[in-house]
């Protein structure tokens, strides 16, 4: 199941993929984050206020990819549809 995500989320400190089975199901489920200094978006409200931001911030991502008898399914919170491999194919 780690062919479906992009290798960059499998190899990052910031992430942790971890394997479960649970009756009928096995899967792959990645958690993770990018932890930054200051919001991406600090300078945009700066300029326009004119007062000094400076705001940390971590976009959490979450992917769960899981096998059942009959298919393969993805689920994502938050940012995780980016640790998708949109060129993957069957």
């Amino acid at each position: 199941m780690r062919t479906f995500v992009r290798e960059r989320y499998l190899d990052d400190e910031d992430y942790q993929a971890r394997e479960f089975t649970r009756p009928g199901l096995e899967g792959l489920l990645i958690t993770g984050g990018v932890p930054r200094e200051r919001a991406d978006w600090c300078s945009a409200v700066e300029s326009i206020t004119g007062l000094d931001v400076n705001e940390h911030s971590r976009a959490a991502a979450g992917l769960i990819i899981m096998r059942t008898g009959r298919d393969t399914y993805a689920l994502s919170y938050g940012v995780g549809q980016h640790m998708l491999d949109p060129y993957f194919h069957v």
